[in-house]
């Protein structure tokens, strides 16, 4: 099995690791040069050809750390079927570096409790630094999901299957050079943007995507958990209740909105007070950042706050 990392080329002698499927390929763990990868198993063309034209794209940015390590291949070959006990034609490798950690949706559930604020605010602004790098290269991942951040041991974030983004024109504006392949996964209390529940995709649904783990991340809070149904229907529902109320004149950007006790799907066991105070009490902007990416962004994908716009509102 010969893979070539980082101009380097090496033979991998020592059998790798079965880990399971991923959503590109098979996954194994291998050993190169007495260090750790992460190699990825397939035999899709056309994904290695995505892959090099992302690569060609941020080969001579800077990456934030959030990207930098984990998130793009840093090497590519060949292998037998053999050499992994499979059958029929010989594969091609991606190798990334092995992270030690876990997907964000297993930290989330037993060590995310005991974190303090201030690796919160660390957290929230490495996943605004990864949108923010996406965007100024037109990239756009499509999947950001609790089960595509990897928490290491540290607990610091790198974001995961970004090989499987969509690539937009450098100078054919709102044009894709290539979609992302996974239109967002389904992730019970964190909905998808109204345009992948429609069939479509737009330039901004990691955007709608960020907004929800940002908020997440910083209270703890589920910012859709007062409702009980999250598809389509119900979410322009909430958009409607929302946009109604804001012609009142007592009107204040809030999270969850004014009226949403008002919505047909509401979670009567949820404490809608409680969470609004929760949400302000994080940073006095974050309301109106959720109210602006939710509401505003709901029929409008281009009115969801950019990256640059949330990190300079909650000052992070």
């Amino acid at each position: 099995m010969e893979i070539v990392i980082e101009g380097r080329e090496h033979v991998l002698t020592k059998k790798p690791v079965y880990i399971g499927y991923g959503g590109e390929g098979i996954i194994y763990k291998g050993v190169i040069d007495r260090q750790e990868y992460m190699l990825k198993f397939h035999r899709d063309d056309d994904l290695q050809s995505r892959v090099r034209q992302i690569l060609d794209r941020v080969s001579k940015r800077k990456q934030p750390s959030v990207l930098s390590f984990r998130s793009f291949p840093v090497g590519s070959g060949t292998a037998k079927a053999s050499e992994i006990e499979r059958d029929g034609e010989d594969y091609m490798v991606m190798a990334f570096r092995w992270i030690n950690g876990k997907k964000f949706s297993e930290y989330m559930q037993d060590d995310f409790k005991n974190a303090n604020i201030e690796l919160k605010k660390r957290q929230a602004k490495s996943l605004l630094e990864a949108l923010n790098f996406f965007e100024n290269c037109g990239i756009v991942h499509g999947d950001l999901s609790v089960d595509n951040i990897l928490v290491d041991d540290l607990e610091n974030f790198h974001i995961i299957d970004v090989e499987g983004a969509g690539l937009t024109h450098r100078r054919i504006l709102n044009q894709w050079v290539f979609k992302p392949r996974t239109f967002g996964t389904a992730i019970p209390g964190f909905p998808r943007a109204p345009e992948l529940q429609r069939g479509s995709i737009s330039l901004y649904v990691d955007r709608w995507a960020a907004a929800q783990l940002v908020a997440f991340i910083l209270t703890a809070q589920i910012p859709f958990a007062f409702l009980k149904v999250f598809d389509y229907k119900s979410l322009e529902e909430l958009m409607g209740i929302a946009e109604d109320f804001r012609k009142n004149e007592k009107f204040e950007y809030s999270w969850p909105p004014l009226g949403s006790e008002n919505h047909s799907n509401v979670n009567t066991n949820f404490n809608i007070e409680a969470a609004r105070r929760e949400f302000k009490k994080s940073s006095p902007y974050l309301p109106f950042l959720l109210y602006k990416t939710f509401i505003f962004g709901f029929n409008n994908p281009k009115r969801r706050p950019s990256s640059r716009e949330w990190l300079t509102r909650l000052g992070i």
